[in-house]
C-alpha cells in the first residue's frame, strides 16, 4: 500500500486495490461473514461427494456450527463417523478455520 497526496484537500490518502476495498466495505457492513460461511456450504458437495451431498437434505453454518440433516440414516451415520475429517477438509477448502462443531441431525 502506498499513499498518495491528495492535491485538493492536502490530506494522504492511502491507496487501495480494488480487492482491498471491497474487503474493506464488506466487513464495515458485517457482510464478510456471511460470504465465507456460504463458501463453506458451497464446498459441500466436493469435500464430501455427490452421494452424500445428494443425500443431504439441509445445510447451515451459524457461529461455527455446521448444522447438517440427512434423508438416510446409513449416510447420517456414515458422516456422524467422519466429523473431523470432514470438518477438517471444509476449513481447509475455504483456507479458515469457520467450521468448529458439525451437529448431525
Amino acid at each position: 500500500m502506498a499513499f498518495k497526496n491528495d492535491s485538493f484537500s492536502g490530506r494522504y490518502q492511502k491507496e487501495q486495490t480494488l480487492g482491498e476495498a471491497l474487503r474493506a466495505y464488506l466487513r464495515a457492513v458485517g457482510a464478510e461473514t456471511k460470504i465465507k460461511e456460504m463458501r463453506v456450504l458451497q464446498a459441500w458437495d466436493s469435500v464430501v461427494g455427490s452421494i452424500i451431498a445428494g443425500d443431504t437434505s439441509a445445510i447451515n453454518l451459524q457461529n461455527g456450527v455446521l448444522y447438517v440433516r440427512f434423508n438416510s440414516p446409513i449416510i447420517k451415520n456414515e458422516v456422524t463417523m467422519r466429523k473431523s475429517q470432514i470438518i477438517s477438509r471444509l476449513n481447509q477448502e475455504v483456507g479458515e478455520d469457520l467450521v468448529r462443531i458439525m451437529m448431525v441431525r
